[in-house]
């Protein structure tokens, strides 16, 4: 049917087209179940159903994508049709008795400016998605000629990462946390890096936009965590310094899960949850956040710590420090790179140490790459620092070293000299 309608499109009846796509739809699944998911699909469908034209067809192409078709609507109307429904469905769902948060994401093309064949008009809507995707998800994307090559590039990375998991390609750097008053190291955190088989470490921010694209996110996190498992059970076997702790990067879909599968639990297991700290960033923890709430309480009755990350970069940090289970929040890298460039920055980074301490929450520095940006930081009483003044991310036998050697620093440190009658008395 869709053949049938564009093949008379032209300049004077132009067919639009929309591609939508749930956004993060698989973890509001989970929360829900089968059953749950569906109705959720089913208020979606009938959203867009009735906040599209008259002479619109909808049609589901499965899982959690629509398409729109638009009769008489070039471009520009395509275009004001599109925001329409991103901000209909911005609304929330109620199904199984809660409320969920809802988003989409939509490509947007027309005939016959980006093709006269069904399968030709849906490839080139479909790179548009993509381009809305990795934007950030819950906008509008219009085709141009350029984001076919990005597409195609885009599936071949991801492809490439995928091979990459599978194959034991992801594994776990680990970059110190240092007590900046005395220099002693209190933790570390664990980071992806992509070793090739050539030998090549790719940083994780190098892969990450295609890793979220793809929801590959909890799969490295298991695949960082089934690395450094024997070596994080190895330094505890040797000794860690007291109130020494691993920092774990959570991927959204493990906080946001229903309680009937409880992924903390399970990519942790055989780790003990007091040597553990779970980072959970703004964006993981904003959609449902009942849910992630009690995942992390949970967590936290088993001994294990929550840090919010990348506090203030967000909208919703000071919310989320009232609704969530919190030990600890981390100030983010942005905040520590303007600290010392304008005196309403550092007010602020004043304010939010303050704010935090005094609520009983610690307070970390993510980022920190120079002295005076460590000792501006002490000065304002934040002395857990993390960052390249210290120690870059190092390969798990690098950080073992590292750590025997500053602690046998602190060790030495402690002992004092033998009084000189002592010493006269060895020789």
């Amino acid at each position: 049917m869709l053949d049938a309608l564009l093949a008379g499109a032209d300049e004077q009846h132009p067919v639009g087209l929309l591609f939508c796509d749930l956004d993060r739809f698989k973890a509001v699944n989970d929360a829900l179940g089968h059953r749950g998911g569906d109705r959720f699909i089913t208020i979606i469908a009938d959203r867009l159903q009735h906040s599209s034209d008259a002479t619109s067809i909808v049609g589901r192409m499965g899982g959690d994508e629509f398409v729109v078709v638009m009769p008489g609507l070039d471009m520009a109307g395509a275009r004001a049709v599109a925001e329409r429904l991103v901000s209909v469905l911005a609304q929330p769902v109620y199904a199984e008795g809660r409320e969920m948060p809802s988003s989409v994401s939509v490509g947007v093309a027309a005939a016959p400016l980006h093709g006269n064949a069904a399968s030709e008009l849906l490839r080139n809507a479909n790179a548009a998605l993509y381009r809305a995707k990795a934007g950030g998800r819950n906008r509008v994307e219009m085709f141009d000629g350029t984001m076919q090559q990005e597409m195609i590039d885009r599936l071949e990375g991801e492809q490439a990462l995928r091979r990459a998991i599978d194959d034991g390609e992801i594994v776990a750097f680990f970059q110190p946390e240092i007590d900046a008053s005395n220099g002693h190291v209190v933790g570390a955190e664990l980071l992806a890096r992509w070793v090739r088989r050539d030998g090549r470490v790719i940083a994780a921010q190098d892969f990450l936009e295609v890793a979220m694209s793809a929801s590959l996110l909890e799969r490295i996190t298991e695949k960082v965590l089934l690395s450094a498992r024997p070596h994080m059970r190895r330094l505890s076997m040797l000794g860690l310094p007291d109130g020494f702790r691993f920092r774990v990067n959570m991927a959204p879909e493990a906080t946001e899960r229903g309680r009937r599968d409880d992924p903390i639990d399970r990519m942790l297991h055989g780790l003990e949850p007091s040597m553990i700290t779970i980072d959970v960033m703004e964006s993981a923890v904003t959609g449902d956040l009942p849910a992630a709430a009690a995942n992390l309480a949970a967590f936290r009755a088993r001994g294990g710590r929550v840090c919010l990350d990348d506090f203030a970069h967000g909208v919703s940090s000071l919310n989320l420090l009232r609704r969530l289970p919190l030990d600890e929040v981390r100030i983010d890298q942005l905040s520590i790179d303007s600290l010392n460039a304008h005196p309403h920055d550092r007010a602020i980074v004043r304010s939010i140490i303050a704010l935090v301490r005094e609520i009983g929450i610690a307070v970390t520095a993510d980022g920190v790459e120079t002295g005076i940006q460590a000792d501006s930081l002490i000065a304002l009483g934040c002395v857990r620092q993390q960052g390249h003044l210290y120690a870059p991310a190092l390969p798990a036998a690098e950080f073992e070293h590292f750590l025997v050697m500053r602690t046998a620093e602190r060790y030495a440190q402690s002992v004092s000299p033998l009084p000189i009658w002592q010493t006269d008395d060895l020789t």
